[in-house]
């Protein structure tokens, strides 16, 4: 499974970019001897680790893109979990029991969000909610507005869904632009000046808490360290 910390791309970015800077200055210091093909020859040499490492960065942001695009599903499977083929008969008497419950709603004959939620909330975080709600949509007693909507009600559900914004707001406004501003600068001579590169103008930590997220799209915080700790007392 991997395990994607965005802090920690951010930093190898950063990383990039002053070792390309590095390499550009010493060929600076002998720019008299070069000519400017010379200068753009020595210098794609000197950086082909750092275009390797650039290459490296967009897999892993391929792959976090593809883990924010899991979050929801994770974290239903958590409020639903998987059900198994053969259930014990606790679990089979007590999805009979909701299903058979009435009070439907009398114009559209299917049931409504508070009933939905009344009957459900019980039984959420088991195999038993998954297979309920499998039961009644199956029978058309509810649809999938408002699975979404019971969904919506649960603060876990709905903190991973806010959280999961802000890593989208990262990615596509610090991590992908420095990593295109980066691409962009093949040239010895791209690099004496970066007044159009992202870096140093925004980051990460403006948009978001540290946190990873695996490529099965769980978010977790980031660990406490005893330097991020204040003492008491």
């Amino acid at each position: 499974m991997a395990v994607i910390n965005p802090f920690a791309i951010e930093a190898e970015l950063d990383r990039i970019v002053v070792s390309y800077r590095t390499e550009h200055a010493k060929i600076a210091t002998r720019a008299a001897e070069l000519t400017g093909v010379g200068k753009d020859t020595q210098f794609q040499k000197a950086t082909e680790p750092l275009a390797a490492s650039l290459e490296a960065v967009e897999a892993t942001l391929e792959t976090y893109r593809e883990a924010l695009g899991n979050v929801e599903a994770y974290e239903r499977g958590l409020v639903f979990p998987p059900a198994k083929a053969v259930y014990d008969t606790a679990t089979e008497l007590a999805v009979s029991r909701v299903i058979a419950r009435p009070g439907m709603d009398e114009a559209s004959g299917k049931w409504t969000l508070a009933q939905c939620t009344d009957n459900l909330t019980p039984f959420l975080e088991t195999p038993a909610a998954t297979l309920i709600v499998a039961e009644l949509e199956a029978r058309h007693l509810i649809d999938a507005t408002m699975i979404t909507a019971l969904l919506a009600m649960q603060p876990r559900y709905k903190a991973a869904c806010t959280f999961k914004k802000r890593l989208e707001a990262g990615l596509n406004n610090v991590l992908s632009p420095l990593v295109e501003s980066i691409k962009r600068r093949t040239e010895f001579l791209n690099w004496g000046d970066l007044r159009d590169m992202p870096y140093g103008q925004i980051a990460l930590e403006t948009i978001h808490d540290k946190a990873t997220i695996s490529d099965k799209g769980e978010i977790k915080a980031a660990p406490v360290t005893a330097a991020s700790t204040k003492q008491e007392g």
